[in-house]
């Protein structure tokens, strides 16, 4: 036989127990209680639900994964730390991640290169919700116009990827993915000031509901910026307009179609150069660069086992000098 605990060897009377009183249905939790399973993630606070959600990524393989599995070198630009950054151009915000070097040529507005590793900017692939962006004259992809307007996030890849991008992927590849819409409509106006009478203004509108989802944004900048030429006193102003939307539809079950249309128009001043001086002043240098982003994209799973996907790309870029 077992023996007896020591309180109830020693206890003539088995010792009664008060209960419990029991706890109001409203009453808040005390620090030291936690939670119970019943409690649903409805009544739980965003932040509370969000610790839940696990992030994935889709271009180190090319379909979606965990982040936590993923081997490559890989940073993600999240939609907070796009806005918290408060930068006007994409370029300013990826120019804080490691491995990547940025270089411009004059002030704003001139041409922007980016290089991961050491490799050149035409050995970086630019994606923009699937679609390549690079040059297919110089390979190179110029950040110079490219606004942080209804971009969501941003995945940089860095190393070799020639396996699953090609030749042209020796550095690394940045895909850019700009903003689905959810939920009511929502609209957010915004408006900001700062040096060398510099301003920005931007619209934002997005929604979304079972089957269709929209979100779209524009924004106007303008600053009359600095000389490039060190002893100069002439202001090299840069203009910048975008438009920028999203449009998707879901249809039989599993269907969706994705448009993405993107287009810029910009204005930049630049001093001349000579040999053996550098930037000069110069009232009549000005570039006009027009920029035309247009893509469809359907996906339809068959049987749980196939899904084909077709696209239709469109690009145009206009650049003209005085």
């Amino acid at each position: 036989m077992h023996p007896q605990p020591e309180e109830e060897k020693n206890s003539p009377e088995e010792t009664k127990r008060e209960p419990l009183p029991p706890v109001a249905e409203n009453e808040p939790l005390s620090q030291d209680q936690t939670p119970s399973p019943e409690i649903p993630k409805d009544d739980l606070s965003p932040d509370e639900q969000n610790k839940d959600k696990e992030e994935t990524v889709i271009t180190p393989t090319r379909t979606k994964q965990l982040l936590k599995n993923v081997g490559s070198s890989l940073s993600v630009v999240t939609q907070k730390e796009i806005e918290n950054s408060k930068a006007p151009l994409l370029i300013d915000v990826l120019r804080q991640l490691p491995g990547l070097e940025v270089t411009r040529t004059q002030g704003i507005g001139g041409t922007t290169s980016l290089f991961i590793r050491g490799a050149s900017a035409a050995q970086t692939l630019v994606f923009v919700d699937g679609v390549q962006m690079n040059s297919p004259t110089t390979g190179a992809f110029d950040f110079a116009n490219l606004t942080t307007d209804n971009i969501e996030r941003v995945e940089v890849l860095r190393g070799p990827q020639s396996t699953l991008y090609g030749s042209e992927a020796i550095g690394g590849v940045i895909n850019i993915i700009t903003k689905k819409g959810s939920g009511d409509t929502k609209v957010t106006v915004g408006t900001e000031y700062g040096m060398h009478d510099s301003f920005r203004e931007t619209i934002h509108i997005s929604g979304g509901k079972e089957k269709f989802d929209y979100s779209a944004g524009a924004s106007y900048l303008k600053t009359h910026g600095i000389s490039a030429a060190s002893s100069g006193s002439e202001e090299d102003g840069y203009d910048n307009f975008t438009g920028s939307s999203r449009l998707g539809w879901n249809f039989l079950d599993n269907g969706r179609v994705d448009t993405t249309i993107r287009g810029s128009h910009s204005d930049f001043e630049y001093d001349a150069f000579e040999y053996g001086i550098g930037p000069v002043d110069d009232t009549d240098r000005r570039q006009t660069t027009d920029e035309i982003l247009f893509s469809t994209k359907v996906r339809k799973t068959f049987f749980d086992l196939w899904t084909p996907s077709f696209s239709r790309l469109s690009q145009r870029y206009r650049t003209g000098r005085l």
